[in-house]
């Protein structure tokens, strides 16, 4: 009895095991590096689809990274299948098609050794990374650079052109002495290297005269001749960090069906401000491969389904110098000024309300068309315009806000908003425009001119909302009737009636006959600047 017990314990947890090593493959197979996969060695963090550990700690060989230890006792990352050491990985960012690894790449020296017979030349191997499904190639960000007198070096293993410099230090080579100019001949040249993505490239060294130590090497870095060092410090160092590309590969069966939830960057411009991840899609070198980034006000992995997390854009310097930052979704933030609790009084002239107005209307006509992609606030009310001491104004709560693709409403399923300020053909069509913006805010100018509230039970039932309210008034010609007492007193009927009939045309039910909120912006500075008071 005791022996089969044992036996079915054994077998239970033989089950274990695997399911939860299955499961653990499958976190890697859909774009979840394991917790426990090492993140950092020697000081360089380690970003997934690179990894240190086992199989399902990366994505495959050619991301797979070997924590080596030192005689010094400390420990540095090597790409294992190009065997190099590694100084930084980086991931996309939007800024370039590819993510980057820096590595050390070899020095190519002549004549630098003391105690060795002249003209003995240190080749190092050519940089090489290829092979069947390698993501890396060597960006066009480098340079071959070459450093000392009477050197000339070329790039080898390059079939389409021959590339190369020569450097001399004859100072009436180049006509004059260079100082602060990038290396151009005089101590020290540098060249582009190929356009075309390479994958191996060497470095050869030929002497056109002179005496000395000489190297050559690619790199990123730019270097002049006040700025680059003696030939026998690169030799000492032996390397030189040189930028490599890399992309995701996407070749297996595993990522066709998208399990990291991207989208396509090219139709970026169709998406909200809620879009977290963007890809590229591409083919190199035998594998179609997948750049993908986190987009402005995202940040994270975004090879990690869910990688791309909100950023605290309040975290930038700088943000809301004044007031308190109030972060939202995406790459947007709001400053808003400690609320000031007001009595209407005679101080809450039409002076002071136009101005409250030109600057809302100004702030919802730079969003609707000076932005780099139009903006709709879709809850626009007076409960979201927030006031300092000095009654400026702030629109604030973007929490329904879309942005949009020129020429393009935005059709939704869910109609969003505040009754009593919403555009009623939005409410009946779920197509929200820049002109359903221009509606709600037609709402608030009738709420500054009357004092009346958006929805009141007070009011007759066809009255009970203010826009409704305030439309019978204009075709019964009695808007002066509603206007606030307060107002009337101090401010003559025509600036009051422009406001009243540009409100009017705001509220109009179709559309197309509402002006667009930067109409309204001229129109309402136009009015206040006419303005004038009765004295007190």
């Amino acid at each position: 009895m005791k022996t089969k017990t044992y036996n079915f314990i054994c077998i239970l947890a033989s089950a274990l095991t695997l399911l939860i090593n299955g499961s653990s493959a499958a976190t890697s197979q859909n774009g979840n590096s394991p917790t426990s996969c090492n993140k950092t060695c020697g000081g360089v963090s380690i970003p997934f689809p690179f990894g240190i550990g086992g199989k399902d700690c990366y994505l495959n060989n050619w991301y797979e990274v070997v924590c080596n230890a030192t005689t010094s006792r400390t420990t540095v990352p090597f790409l294992s299948r190009i065997n190099t050491e590694v100084v930084n990985i980086s991931l996309p960012d939007g800024d370039k098609p590819y993510g980057v690894v820096l590595i050390k790449g070899p020095v190519t020296s002549l004549d630098c050794s003391s105690n060795t017979s002249q003209g003995l030349k240190k080749s190092r191997p050519d940089l090489n990374v290829t092979g069947k499904g390698s993501p890396y190639f060597i960006t066009d960000n480098n340079r071959l650079v070459a450093v000392g007198c009477g050197t000339k070096a070329l790039m080898t293993g390059i079939d389409s052109e021959i590339l190369g410099c020569e450097s001399s230090c004859i100072e009436s080579k180049s006509g004059q002495q260079v100082t602060d100019s990038i290396c151009d001949g005089y101590k020290c040249c540098q060249t582009r290297i190929p356009l075309d993505r390479p994958q191996v490239i060497g470095v050869d060294i030929d002497p056109t005269g002179g005496e000395g130590c000489r190297v050559a090497f690619l790199n990123d870095k730019r270097y002049s001749p006040s700025n680059v060092t003696a030939p026998e410090q690169f030799h000492a160092g032996g390397y030189a960090e040189v930028e490599l590309g890399w992309y995701f590969d996407t070749s297996d069966s595993q990522f066709r069906n998208n399990p990291l939830g991207c989208r396509n960057w090219t139709h970026y411009g169709s998406y909200d401000s809620d879009t977290r991840c963007l890809c590229e899609y591409g083919y190199f070198n035998e594998m179609s491969y997948r750049n993908c980034y986190c987009p402005i006000g995202f940040t994270g992995n975004p090879y990690l389904r869910g990688g791309c997390v909100e950023a605290d854009m309040c975290k930038e310097p700088g943000v809301c110098k004044e007031g308190i930052c109030e972060n939202m979704r995406g790459s947007m933030y709001t400053c808003k000024p400690k609320p000031v609790i007001t009595k209407p009084g005679k101080s809450f002239l039409l002076g002071v309300r136009l101005g409250i107005a030109v600057e809302i209307a100004g702030a919802l006509a730079y969003m609707h068309s000076a932005s780099s992609f139009p903006i709709y606030h879709r809850d626009i009310k007076t409960t979201n315009i927030l006031l300092d001491e000095k009654y400026r104004a702030k629109v604030s709560d973007f929490g329904t806000s879309r942005s949009v693709t020129v020429d393009q409403t935005h059709l939704t399923t869910l109609v969003a908003g505040t009754f009593g300020y919403m555009d009623p053909e939005y409410f009946l069509s779920s197509q929200y425009t820049d002109k359903s913006d221009v509606y709600s805010f037609g709402v608030v100018l009738v709420e500054l001119i009357t004092g009346e509230k958006p929805l009141s039970r007070v009011r007759s039932e066809e009255g009970k909302s203010l826009a409704t309210y305030f439309i019978e008034a204009m075709k019964e010609n009695r808007v002066v009737d509603i206007i606030d007492d307060r107002i009337k007193e101090e401010s003559k009927l025509d600036q009051v009636m422009a406001v009243a009939e540009l409100a009017g045309r705001c509220l109009s039910r179709k559309g197309r006959k509402r002006p667009n909120m930067r109409e309204v912006s001229i129109e309402l500075e136009k009015i206040r600047s006419k303005t004038t008071f009765h004295k007190q």
